[in-house]
């Protein structure tokens, strides 16, 4: 898992128990019932004083019974769906990473503080209300520790990822495992596509280079700042080569390497249309844009082959879940064949 997913389950977690929501607010509220009684009981009682005993549990009994005031101004629906939200989080966090102790402790005390609630919501009775406050107390001592933690860890995720005014940004994310050799290319591919794009905007010097603001490898997730047009054409051309492959596997049933030929490129990737839309394109262009979007397609390829998830910007694209075992073997299939990117459609690779 990424830092970035890690991040994004944490805040969903947290998102989930916000500290005004309903459900920290009643088991707080519980939790200072069941520590107000204890304290009573601690401080006051005394055995040898049968009717000062009699008086601190009558005050105690009255905190329990306050209990069921509690319960009748919290709407169940209310508090039952955002006990459901919070704990459909921590089971989704626990589904792609080792679950962590606190967050499997804070699951199971909202399993028992539920239990309890449905109980005492059907049989109002201080025996039952004294159960409640009895499970709130470890269930708001979890619910802050887990809320500490976890904002802790969040903040350590957080990268610097401002950059100067003038870039824009490009977050693209590869889901694949990729061995070294192949990770490597596909982050070669990346910064050939952006300085072929960069030579037809006219965009030179320390300008046109791109800065890494945050890579991390096993699969590929990538952060660099740029021009801002540079950056905004690579990331729409990454994503037009990724649906076409996508779609040309869904309608044909087959992989199929992005083409290389100047009609088919252009059919692909609408790259001059997209230069004419900003006034870029002349007859003495034509030859340039022509070598460069054959270069594109072809670095475009290496970096798309065998993903059958990938991440631009934010914006998830993918085959159907249920194909993507097969789409994943076929590409393997392909790259040991040699039938998919280093071949151009016309002929020699172009690199």
């Amino acid at each position: 898992m990424f830092s970035l997913e890690l991040r994004d389950h944490i805040r969903a977690i947290l998102a989930a128990m916000p500290a005004d929501g309903v459900l920290r607010g009643t088991v707080a509220t519980l939790a200072h019932v069941h520590a107000k009684t204890i304290d009573l009981i601690r401080s006051r009682i005394d055995l040898s004083d049968a009717q000062a005993a009699i008086n601190t549990l009558n005050a105690a009994r009255s905190e329990i019974a306050s209990v069921l005031g509690v319960i009748r101004e919290v709407q169940p629906r209310k508090l039952l769906s955002a006990t459901g939200e919070l704990q459909k989080a921590i089971e989704m966090f626990s589904s792609l990473a080792e679950p962590d102790t606190k967050l499997r402790a804070l699951h199971t005390f909202l399993d028992s503080f539920i239990d309890v609630y449905e109980t005492c919501l059907r049989v109002q009775t201080n025996e039952n209300a004294l159960d409640l406050v009895s499970a709130a107390q470890p269930l708001s001592a979890a619910l802050n520790a887990t809320q500490n933690a976890l904002v802790a860890v969040s903040n350590a995720l957080n990268y610097d990822s401002s950059g100067s005014e003038s870039a824009e940004h490009l977050t693209l994310i590869l889901f694949s495992s990729n061995t070294y050799r192949t990770f490597v290319e596909k982050l070669v591919a990346v910064g050939i596509i952006y300085d072929e794009i960069a030579q037809l905007f006219g965009v030179t010097g320390t300008e046109q280079e791109p800065s890494i603001v945050k890579v991390e490898s096993g699969s590929l997730w990538l952060d660099i700042a740029g021009s801002a047009t540079v950056i905004t054409l690579v990331a729409t051309l990454i994503t037009r080569a990724t649906q076409w492959i996508y779609r040309t596997y869904t309608d044909e049933g087959r992989i199929a390497a992005i083409p290389r030929n100047v009609e088919a490129v252009e059919a692909v990737l609408h790259l001059r249309a997209t230069l004419l839309e900003q006034g870029i394109g002349s007859p003495e262009l034509d030859e340039h844009i022509e070598k460069a979007a054959v270069k594109i397609a072809t670095n475009l390829d290496r970096l798309l082959r065998g993903e059958p998830r990938v991440e631009v910007n934010r914006q998830l694209l993918s085959v159907a879940f249920s194909e993507e075992q097969r789409f994943v073997a076929e590409s393997r299939q392909k790259q040991i064949e040699g039938q998919v990117g280093e071949q151009s459609e016309g002929g020699a690779d172009v690199t």
